[in-house]
């Protein structure tokens, strides 16, 4: 058996963790630069407010129903992430984290357990620990405790009442549970395939679970539609990635709070993303032997600009030092002088485990790796950012904006709550 544990509207609920004021209050989260919506709560909903609409076009809305507005705080959002997959692993062995709100538990070896009262168990403990409400579906595959976790959520939305875990043990619940949900709605389809099987009149989950095999293999991308359809019938094709896969490609980029033309304030930022894209193939314990820059202006722009460069490493390496200074020597290469710029950022590729690299026996900038570390434990305890290269620069006035977003309650000491008696 499988469990799907998922934060309910995760942004939302990280911010109302440390501001009860906006508990059952209309509150909405925008997206990097302030631009559009991303995470909206129940009430916000309710409103008619849809999901990636720009701020500028219901602005007025929002001021009207008094709805509480957000600058996303990913620094929050991610520690408050970690914080729960930490309390779900003292609840099984077989943890996946899935994405930021998500996370698949492996119940094998719980036989003998009421799986509904452990899932219920596991939501109040999430929500004692953290404070992050949560809805869990667990079922004998992967894609149908997706979509009981699914439809957990759409009956704890009608009915706070409800326990919110929907336990589908039985091809009898499953099969209910299915002609309950849209197709569009099962993990693995997409716009394109949705559109695709309205076509051929099929509907919901529990018309996708009866095509044969071989069809769903034609028309639902080759093996994969044919997994598919297994694990909607009760058979597991999909096992449990206990070790996260590392990553292929890296990407580091934001567009800038105000338009940007000075090479020194396009540099600070692409040294900026490039040591955050170094700390993270450091993180994973890997390096890149290859990185793509680029600029642009902004895309309104009647003739907009765009331009990019790839660089090939002289031997792989996650040293910031390192990538920071050939992002910023392929720069001078591709900027141009009187272009409003709006966003930059770096591409890692050509990953691989720091174990696997083959070192150059005379090299002009050599590695670090006891600096970097050394850097990165500093900044891990006193916050990101404490040492960084003086490339980065310090006032850094082309930041995105975020003049709503909340205080990053949980990684910086100079922002931690203050408890008034």
């Amino acid at each position: 058996m499988f469990g799907l544990v998922d934060g309910n509207n995760f942004y939302v609920s990280c911010e109302r963790v440390f501001n009860p004021a906006i508990e059952n209050k209309p509150v909405v989260v925008l997206s990097n630069n302030d631009s559009s919506v991303i995470a909206r709560s129940n009430e916000a909903k309710a409103l008619g407010i849809q999901m990636g609409v720009p701020y500028f076009q219901i602005k007025s809305l929002l001021e009207q129903h008094n709805v509480h507005v957000f600058s996303s705080n990913y620094a929050l959002y991610g520690n408050m992430s970690q914080r729960m997959m930490d309390v779900l692993s003292a609840f099984t062995d077989e943890i996946e984290v899935y994405s930021i709100d998500e996370c698949f538990v492996g119940l094998n070896g719980f036989d003998r357990w009421n799986l509904e009262e452990y899932g219920i168990k596991i939501r109040e403990t999430v929500l004692q620990h953290i404070g992050i409400p949560t809805c869990v579906g667990i079922a004998p595959t992967k894609t149908l405790s997706k979509a009981a976790n699914n439809l957990a959520k759409k009956l704890f939305r009608k009915d706070p009442s409800q326990s919110g875990v929907l336990l589908l043990d039985t091809e009898e619940k499953w099969k209910h549970a299915l002609s309950q949900l849209n197709v569009a709605d099962i993990w693995g389809i997409g716009h394109q395939y949705a559109k695709k099987l309205y076509s051929y009149n099929i509907t919901n989950a529990a018309d996708l679970a009866r095509v044969r095999p071989a069809w769903a293999k034609k028309h639902l991308g080759g093996v994969v539609g044919e997994r598919l359809i297994a694990e909607l019938n009760g058979t597991s094709c999909i096992e449990m990635e206990l070790v996260p896969r590392a990553k292929q490609t890296i990407c580091v980029s934001r567009s800038f709070g105000k338009v940007v033309t000075d090479l020194g304030e396009i540099s600070e930022a692409l040294s900026t993303y490039a040591s955050r894209a170094a700390e993270k193939l450091r993180e994973e314990g890997t390096v890149a032997a290859v990185i793509s820059i680029f600029i642009q202006s902004s895309r309104f722009k009647e003739k907009p600009f765009s331009a990019g460069l790839t660089i090939t490493l002289p031997s792989p390496s996650s040293d910031s030092r390192i990538i920071v200074y050939h992002a910023i020597e392929g720069l001078k290469k591709i900027y141009k002088p009187g272009i409003e710029y709006k966003k930059t950022g770096i591409v890692l590729n050509g990953i691989i485990s720091a174990k696997n690299m083959q070192t150059q026996l005379f090299e002009e900038r050599p590695s670090n790796p006891a600096l970097m570390k050394t850097i990165d434990k500093i900044n891990k305890r006193w916050g990101p950012g404490t040492v960084h290269l003086a490339s980065d620069g310090t006032t850094q006035e082309w930041q995105m904006l975020s003049t709503m977003r909340s205080k990053r309650f949980t990684t910086r000491w100079k922002e931690l709550p203050v408890v008034k008696v």
